[in-house]
């Protein structure tokens, strides 16, 4: 019954997400200067209109969705060459194994994360007494923690989510002094709760996307505005182009990429840049 119940959420979910969402689908998205006439004098898009009215319940479903995570060598192997990569409050940015992630987002990095710590990390970087970290502790000493908005709401992950992603990049914020790190980490508690913005309205912000909530625990992080079907949204890729080209306060620390049998993969920045969605030409036809 499990397994029948999880297929029946992911095929709703494939039409809803398809049918609904503005971040998503074959569209994809185009410069904001280029957005249609309707969405630059203001007029009602009805896409965005139904992303809002049911994004919770899309949000609750995908909570509800088991997907089989790697076996555990493949996992192990991953996690091995994450952590050391890994940093405080470095940016990790995934590409989902989902087949139906692949098919509706239009960036081609499907999720964004921060990554908090572990212990002997936070400790080297002396963030461990922070007061931030303090309520965390028990949840960072088993495996360390991220922050991600995702399905429902702003909250602390364990570092296994990762397990469903077959390619990370991570990118690193340029400011690294303590009291940066203090700051970041004030904003992520400050949010954690926050619903998550099914609709990728970045206009709405009374919810968070994934890379709406990294870009406010970074608000030096001027991702460009896109056009999406309805509405302005932010993508992913931007903030891995921005990085690679130097137009944002990033670096590139390794993209790290595992195969069918479990072999870990570093790419060259240049295959990175290489695999980034780029915004879609002004099309002739009016609605888009």
């Amino acid at each position: 019954m499990k397994h029948t119940a999880n297929l029946l959420v992911r095929i709703l979910l494939i039409v809803a997400v398809a049918a609904l969402s503005g971040c998503t689908g074959a569209l994809g998205y185009w410069r904001a200067e280029d957005a249609p006439r309707h969405f630059v004098e203001h007029r009602p898009d009805g896409r965005l209109c139904l992303t809002q009215a049911v994004g919770p319940k899309i949000g609750a479903l995908f909570d509800q969705v088991t997907i089989a995570p790697r076996q555990t060598s493949e996992m192990l192997e991953l996690r091995k060459s994450l952590l050391r990569s890994l940093r405080p409050l470095d940016i990790v940015l995934g590409r989902s194994h989902s087949a139906s992630s692949r098919e509706f987002l239009p960036t081609y990095f499907t999720h964004s994360m921060i990554w908090i710590g572990d212990e002997p990390q936070l400790r080297q970087a002396r963030l461990w007494t922070a007061p931030e970290i303090v309520p965390l502790r028990e949840s960072i000493k088993q495996s360390g923690v991220i922050a991600e908005a995702a399905n429902t709401d702003v909250r602390v992950s364990p570092i296994n989510v990762l397990d469903y992603y077959d390619e990370v990049v991570i990118l690193r914020p340029t400011n690294r002094q303590r009291g940066d790190l203090r700051r970041a980490l004030s904003r992520i508690t400050a949010r954690l709760g926050v619903p998550f913005d099914v609709s990728f309205d970045y206009e709405d912000k009374s919810r968070l996307s994934c890379i709406e909530f990294v870009v406010a625990v970074f608000p030096q992080l001027k991702l460009p505005e896109r056009y999406a079907q309805g509405r302005l949204a932010i993508v992913p890729d931007d903030a891995v182009r921005g990085a690679i080209d130097g137009t944002l306060p990033l670096q590139v620390v390794t993209h790290l990429a595992i195969s069918d049998v479990g072999k870990v993969t570093r790419l060259p920045v240049g295959e990175t840049s290489r695999r980034l969605t780029q915004p879609n030409e002004k099309p002739a036809y009016p609605i888009y």
